[in-house]
Order: C-alpha cells, then sequence, then structure tokens
C-alpha cells in the first residue's frame, strides 16, 4: 500500500515538472517569437604564417555563422571576438542585422595568432543598443584553435532535459525490476 502511494506521488511530481517544463518553453517562445539569434557554425581557415624562427605568428580567417529562428528582423546585432589570454586582449567586432530564417556569416580575416599550440577564442553576440540585451539575442563562447582543428565549446542546449531523462527511465527500470 506505501510502495503504491509512494509510486502514485512520484508520478505526480513527474507530471507537474513535465507540465511546467511545457508552460516555461511555451512562455519563453512567445517572449522570443520576434527572433531568436544562435550560433549555428564556427570555423576557421590557416592562411599564412609569418615571423621568426623564435617569434610565429599564424594568421586565419575566423567566420562565425548567427541565425535568426524568429519571425521578425533582429535589431543590429554585434558579434564580438578575442583571444582568451593573460594580459590586454585585443577585440574586433562585426554587426549587422539578420532577417527571419536567414545566416549570416561574420567573417574575421587575418586574425593573428602568436606562438604554437592551442589558442582559445571568446566569441559573444548582442544588440548594438545594450538597452535590448536579452536571453535570446545574446549569448557568449569559445572555441579552440588547434592544428587545423575545432574542439566542442561549452554550449549544452537541452542538457538539463537529458539528464531528467536519464533519471526517469533509471526509475522505471528500477521499479520494474523491484516487480
Amino acid at each position: 500500500m506505501i510502495w503504491k502511494l509512494n509510486r502514485l506521488l512520484l508520478y505526480f511530481i513527474f507530471l507537474i515538472f513535465v507540465i511546467l517544463n511545457i508552460l516555461s518553453f511555451s512562455i519563453i517562445s512567445v517572449a522570443d517569437s520576434l527572433y531568436n539569434i544562435e550560433v549555428v557554425e564556427k570555423d576557421y581557415q590557416f592562411l599564412r604564417t609569418a615571423g621568426s624562427e623564435n617569434l610565429k605568428f599564424n594568421y586565419y580567417t575566423i567566420t562565425i555563422r548567427l541565425k535568426n529562428n524568429g519571425a521578425e528582423k533582429s535589431d543590429d546585432i554585434t558579434l564580438k571576438i578575442w583571444e582568451k589570454e593573460e594580459g590586454e586582449n585585443i577585440s574586433i567586432l562585426r554587426n549587422a542585422s539578420i532577417k527571419p530564417g536567414e545566416t549570416i556569416a561574420f567573417r574575421f580575416v587575418d586574425w593573428i595568432v602568436q606562438g604554437i599550440g592551442e589558442h582559445t577564442v571568446m566569441y559573444e553576440y548582442y544588440p548594438t543598443d545594450i538597452t535590448k540585451i536579452n536571453s535570446y539575442n545574446s549569448g557568449k563562447g569559445f572555441f579552440n584553435i588547434n592544428d587545423g582543428s575545432i574542439k566542442q565549446d561549452n554550449n549544452t542546449p537541452g542538457f538539463e532535459l537529458f539528464i531528467f531523462l536519464v533519471a526517469f527511465i533509471s526509475l522505471f527500470l528500477i521499479e520494474k525490476k523491484k516487480r
């Protein structure tokens, strides 16, 4: 009897969680329906090496593509990149408005990196009018330049839902095994 009551309580909590998630996503999507900017691709190409034997400089073209998943043209969006380093950092800005469904490539030609090894390139995008910054029109992340490959960044979209599903399936399997 107690086990059935606990099981019923567990299902009730799960149902409440699902309903709250659905409601929160629908409320957010209504607020974000004007425009919703996201990074869809990050890429770089090696251009050339310059300098001396002791001091090497590598030049790259970095491309970051932003997409507007909303129904209206975005405000003017600024994309800023810089290398993560100790001390003084130099950043470069590009900006554009993005039409609904459109993807725009922001290119940074002759991005210079001093030395060899892995270099972290940080990026951030936001409305040029910073009073309009919101979760649906701004974001940030990074990627690593390392001998012609891009490593994964720090974005985790949907990760919380995945963890929840794994936990729920685990509970379901444990309950099934106890029967």
